[in-house]
């Protein structure tokens, strides 16, 4: 029989083991906010074994435990939800049917997804949590996922996720000619007009002469005789032919004979239908000689010449050539010559390379962890490492989690994002000087050692690219006067985080000689325009703040692509109408015209543009609105985090078509977009504007008279707006809005809440509201609880208080009670067991 004290203190380590590890999970309960499920209990009776703690994770976030006879189990401490999943494929056609796949951590027990569609799927079922969805309509869609468990919930969306394309269709070949008659030799440029996208091109010319697979080639023809032209245009569709019979005639050279004698010799003058672009380049000249010249004799500078009244030439080497024309009559000849008249640029191509010496990422879990080698250029600020000119790059920035950790000549962290600014790229591109461009990438990750990005510096955008900025600035009531130059960037093993990328968005700064800009109307009339590269088509205007002219009489063009790399093009725009006009004193009416501002140059140090921020729900988060707009100043307050939430602002000297006019006299139009978020993300915005003092002056009112408005659901609504003050001539105003869309700073009587007192934003209280106070605030959950024929709804779970359950405390402090008591009366069975007349004593 086992002796009476190894059964004593079998009973007393068991209680002692058992309080430990209470002990253990009480203060791991209250290092944070959730509940403790066990993951791997005992599967039968441990019977006499000892049970005793074995060890705590540092982070509470584990207690180990075992037996006598060597078993382990663990009590594992469980998170909300940490979202994540992928999609596949991202991009296709019509019907697109995309399988998504969860990935998240923390154990979730309801899925809720939304597709971006106005479909959704809602799961409590752990099989069928991963689904399918089929797209049916071109466009590009977002798709977001909630993901909950005991504890709460959370959720990610990725913006502009799945893009669905118009299918490829085989092309409908088409072309035309710009004469198609002449007298041997003969120079003909031919100009495809094939639809359905083609992206390759063969010509037979009927001459016997070589082919050509340019897109609009130029072909000689020598000999006299009427020719077939026939063109094949193919995609990845396929390919289709048009041929157009006895479609050239060319005739032996005749000296034309005048019918009168002319009385002087011509005057020679000519023109060209452009006077730079890349190489290789068609110009078309075009003779203005005047006193009826009967032939003519040119020059191109470049070893080549024609005897064409209207030649057509191909510059083929970069270059800068002098143009001149001899023109003949009975009378004598005259030449004119253009010095340097055209210009042909080569493109500056640059390649950006992420595998960077001394710097090693490797993925894992919870996101990815970098090592970097200290030495000359690596620099820590707080949990910021700098890498300064490594490789291609200027620099590099990766913001790490937490302070990240030296070990000898290594410092490693887990990364939040990271900042790689390029070098800076200079090219000669004609009338727009030598430009520089530089790059600024604001990633999520640092890319994989095969990712790249190539900049490409031409003169003009490739066709497709050129035909899409000229209808999108058409849509807006505007016309491209001319194209200073194009930047193209093409990724390699990387994309933009609306593609499912890392790219979350860029800054580009980009120089423009001053003559330039003073030849297209000066600095109101600069923009940039970019491109979607994902086969969206997707075009769009950035706003961009112009500084200068510098020593070198450059301008400096600073844009913010929020939705990352692609195609740019610095332009000079205008509008197609005859423009607005400044506002007369009459009567506040829809038809009241829009007052014109011009933008204002602004000084010569280069502002910093307001980079994405992360909010989280409950705090202000503030964005300083830079370049040519009169919003000064947001200030929102979300109902959810969101990371990268991006703002911007621009001026509008009119509205899109289809926008009712307020009904009011209008100061200025504004447009504001934000991105990685919609307007049910906000729950509240304060604007900050101005106004000039001396146009309400002009206009013989008050500040009592200026109200915001916005344009919502169709109408514009009037927001509550407070006089705030004054500066360098402006008065200062604020509104509050619900969300984001068209405004109008307007001229109304008795306009909204006018104060003349300075308001101020309580943002003292640095605490986050609970969860729940911030449920309370929510409108629409953005992902609603829909049921579907294989699975129930469920409604949206309602996140826990922040504060440590009570209950739980109670409940912990309670077994430990029962277990100290269990222990005493344990001990007292076994003394009157032993000793009856002992135990009575005792007692």
């Amino acid at each position: 029989m086992m002796m009476r004290e190894e059964v004593v203190r079998r009973i007393f380590t068991r209680i002692i083991a058992s309080l430990l590890i209470l002990a253990a999970l009480c203060g791991s309960c209250m290092a944070g906010t959730n509940i403790w499920t066990i993951t791997d209990g005992l599967t039968s009776n441990p019977g006499d074994q000892y049970i005793y703690a074995l060890a705590v994770t540092p982070d509470g976030s584990v207690v180990y435990c075992g037996t006598g006879g060597g078993r382990v189990f663990t009590y594992t401490f469980v998170n909300a939800p940490v979202v994540s999943f992928t999609g596949t494929p991202l991009t296709g056609t019509p019907p697109l049917t995309v399988t998504f796949t969860e990935t998240s951590t923390q154990s979730p027990t309801t899925w809720n997804w939304s597709f971006g569609d106005g479909e959704w799927y809602n799961t409590t079922v752990a099989a069928q949590k991963n689904t399918t969805h089929e797209y049916a309509s071109v466009g590009t869609y977002t798709v977001g996922l909630t993901a909950s468990n005991t504890v709460g919930s959370s959720t990610l969306s990725k913006t502009n996720y799945i893009n669905v394309t118009s299918a490829v269709v085989t092309p409908v070949a088409a072309f035309s000619a710009n004469a198609t008659s002449g007298s041997a030799p003969v120079t003909i440029l031919f100009t495809d007009a094939s639809t359905n996208v083609p992206t390759s091109w063969l010509w037979d010319f009927g001459d016997g002469s070589s082919t050509s697979t340019e897109q609009n080639p130029i072909h000689e023809f020598t000999t006299t005789g009427t020719y077939n032209v026939r063109q094949t245009a193919t995609n990845s569709a396929g390919s289709n032919s048009i041929t157009k019979t006895n479609y050239i005639t060319v005739s032996a050279t005749v000296t034309p004979t005048p019918t009168t004698t002319p009385s002087t010799a011509p005057v020679a003058a000519f023109s060209a239908n452009k006077t730079e672009g890349d190489t290789p380049l068609s110009v078309k000249f075009t003779d203005a000689s005047t006193n009826t010249p009967t032939s003519w004799s040119w020059n191109f500078g470049d070893g080549g010449s024609s005897t064409e009244q209207n030649p057509v030439h191909q510059f083929t080497t970069t270059g800068t050539y002098t143009i001149s024309l001899t023109a003949t009559n009975v009378k004598g000849s005259d030449t004119m010559t253009k010095t340097g008249y055209i210009t042909v640029i080569a493109p500056k191509v640059e390649s950006n390379n992420f595998a960077v010496t001394g710097v090693n990422t490797t993925a894992t879990g919870a996101g990815q962890n970098v090592s970097i080698t200290t030495g000359v250029g690596v620099t820590t600020s707080g949990n910021v490492v700098t890498i300064q000119n490594t490789g291609s790059w200027s620099s590099l920035a990766i913001t790490m989690k937490d302070t990240p950790e030296t070990s000898g000549t290594k410092i490693n962290g887990t990364v939040e994002t990271v900042k790689a600014v390029t070098a800076p790229v200079t090219a000669t591109v004609g009338s727009a000087g030598t430009p520089t461009v530089q790059i600024s990438l604001n990633m999520s990750e640092m890319p994989g050692t095969t990712s790249s990005i190539t900049q490409t510096i031409t003169k003009d955008p490739d066709a497709t690219a050129q035909s899409s900025f000229s209808l999108f600035a058409s849509s807006q009531g505007k016309q491209i006067d001319d194209i200073a130059y194009t930047l193209n960037i093409v990724k390699t093993n990387l994309a933009n985080a609306g593609n499912g990328g890392i790219i979350q968005s860029a800054t580009l700064t980009m120089t423009v000689s001053k003559s330039w800009v003073d030849t297209h109307g000066g600095v109101g009339h600069i923009s940039v325009l970019r491109r979607a590269d994902d086969g969206s088509g997707t075009t769009q205007i950035l706003t961009p703040t112009v500084t200068g002219p510098d020593g070198s009489g450059d301008y400096t063009i600073t844009v913010i692509s929020p939705d990352g790399l692609s195609i740019f093009a610095l332009v000079s725009i205008s509008a197609t109408t005859s423009g607005s006009t400044s506002v007369s004193s009459g009567s506040d009416s829809p038809g009241s015209p829009v007052s014109s501002v011009s933008p204002t140059v602004q000084p010569t140090t280069i502002p910093t543009p307001a980079a994405p921020r992360n909010t989280s729900a409950g705090p202000w988060t503030t964005f300083s609105m830079t370049g040519q707009t009169h919003l000064t100043q947001i200030k929102v307050q979300t109902v959810q985090t969101i990371k990268d939430l991006f703002i911007n602002s621009e001026n509008m000297n009119s509205l899109p078509q289809g926008i009712s006019y307020p009904g009011a006299r209008v100061y200025e139009y504004h447009k504001v977009d934000v991105y990685h978020a919609t307007n049910d993300d906000i729950n509240k915005a304060v604007i900050d504007f101005t106004v000039s003092e001396s146009y309400l002056a002009e206009q013989k009112m008050t500040i009592h008279d200026v109200q915001l408005m916005r344009y919502h659901d169709n109408t514009w609504e009037k927001l509550p707006t407070e006089y705030v003050g004054m500066k360098d001539g402006n008065y200062i105003f604020r509104a509050t809005s619900g969300g984001f869309s068209y405004f109008a700073t307007a001229l109304v009587k008795n306009a909204t809440i006018v104060k003349e007192t300075t308001p101020t934003i309580t943002t003292t209280s640095t605490a986050a509201p609970t969860p729940n106070q911030v449920a309370a605030q929510r409108p629409t959950p953005l992902v609603p609880v829909v049921s579907q024929p294989t699975t129930t709804a469920v409604p949206a779970p309602v996140l826990p208080d922040t504060g440590f359950p009570l209950a739980i405390v109670a409940l912990i402090g309670a077994g430990c009670v029962g277990l100290i008591g269990s222990g005493w009366w344990i001990r007292r069975w076994w003394i009157r067991r032993q000793n009856p007349a002992l135990f009575r004593d005792y007692d």
